[in-house]
């Protein structure tokens, strides 16, 4: 459950600007999560109300926007992001696996009376799953809307005053934990420890381990230029590179065998192998979409590949749970964040194969 939430948030889109970070926590048997979230900074609202130009000058002077319509805005911005997050996880969890919620959000910052650096919470909310979902969205007005919902709203969130956040316990607390941007797992302890494994790069004289990956699990990458294995020799590996609007830009972003390199060289395949070097990669593309597929097997069954960094100790594994059904499927993605690279184990599949897959990632298939 905090795996797959974790998807849903990390599929959210929001300015440069905003955060993107958080702690969910479940607790499996009362159907209880908890979202810790980080909020953005007041430095979100743009200072300029509006720029003019000067003809006589050629020059663009800037009106500044007024202290009280920042504040405002503001907070408006805080009270929208926390109920869009809690209506985001939500309206994902089909299964109604979470019963109850409750949302803190928080704001890193400086203490202005003593320089001292402070993450006051700024919102405090706790709801259950019929309440929230009964609140048309696209009619409130947020004050009166969180105030239905008995939340707790800073009264100044510009000068971080802040309020209490609700905490839980008993029943309700949690036994599955994940942070975003951490190497934890879904129990919220350390990572599993990489299983010891045979040095394919013994002529190097480097010893590696293997990282067994678990679906949803993302974890940093230590190299630009990386190695994607694919075991069974029987499946085809092909990738595919996609931009801000989650889709190929163009039909040569899919590299596959007929195409087996990118334009601009980040990307190469070989046979069951496919070498790709982020810092090649052209700045539009932030993710590297990995694809495992068959065109004369039943199915992807055991799609086990192997990703291994050059230069590094720990080799990172992922074979998907449920491959049987599908004859194509997502083994996984590199994607951008905070100017690092990471690996994301997926295992997303698809029962009309590759043609499947490229099509819904805008690849012109005929």
């Amino acid at each position: 459950m905090v795996r797959y939430l974790d998807l849903v948030l990390e599929a959210a889109e929001y300015p440069d600007r905003f955060p993107h970070s958080w702690r969910l926590s479940y607790a499996s048997t009362s159907g209880h999560l908890t979202i810790d979230y980080e909020l953005p900074a007041s430095d979100v609202v743009p200072a300029e109300k509006s720029y003019r130009y000067v003809k006589a000058s050629d020059t663009i002077t800037a009106t500044a926007r007024p202290a009280t319509q920042v504040r405002a805005v503001y907070a408006e911005v805080l009270r929208q992001t926390a109920l869009r997050v809690v209506h985001e996880v939500l309206e994902a969890d089909r299964a109604a696996a979470v019963r109850t919620l409750v949302f803190n959000g928080h704001v890193s910052g400086n203490d202005p009376a003593t320089g001292r650096e402070v993450r006051p919470c700024l919102i405090s909310l706790a709801t259950s799953r019929e309440r929230f979902l009964n609140v048309d969205l696209g009619r409130v007005d947020t004050v009166a809307c969180l105030t239905h919902l008995e939340a707790r709203i800073s009264r100044d969130p510009a000068k971080l005053q802040a309020v209490e956040p609700i905490v839980v316990d008993g029943s309700l607390q949690a036994d599955f934990t994940l942070d975003s941007d951490s190497d934890k797992d879904e129990a919220g302890t350390a990572a599993p420890a990489p299983e010891q494994a045979p040095a394919r790069a013994a002529a190097a004289g480097r010893a590696t381990r293997q990282q067994q990956l678990v679906p949803g699990q993302n974890v940093p990458l230590s190299a630009t230029r990386v190695q994607v294995d694919l075991q069974p020799t029987h499946l085809d590996l092909s990738v595919l590179l996609v931009g801000a609007s989650g889709r190929v830009d163009r039909d040569e972003d899919f590299i596959f065998y007929n195409n087996p390199r990118s334009a601009d060289g980040a990307v190469v395949l070989s046979g069951n192998s496919a070498i790709i070097d982020t810092a090649r990669l052209t700045p539009l593309y932030e993710r590297v979409v990995v694809v495992v597929s068959t065109s004369d097997a039943p199915s992807v069954a055991n799609a086990t590949a192997v990703l291994s960094q050059p230069g590094g100790d720990t080799d990172l594994r992922f074979q998907p749970a449920d491959s049987m059904r599908v004859s194509a499927l997502v083994w996984g993605e590199l994607y951008l964040r905070n100017g690092g690279w990471r690996l994301r184990a997926v295992g997303q599949g698809w029962v009309d194969g590759l043609a499947g897959v490229a099509r819904d990632y805008g690849v012109d298939v005929e």
